[in-house]
């Protein structure tokens, strides 16, 4: 659970 928030955070920032 942890990984994928932290991956939708990361995706979230980098496609801002």
């Amino acid at each position: 659970a942890n990984a994928a928030t932290a991956g939708d955070m990361a995706g979230r920032l980098q496609s801002a």
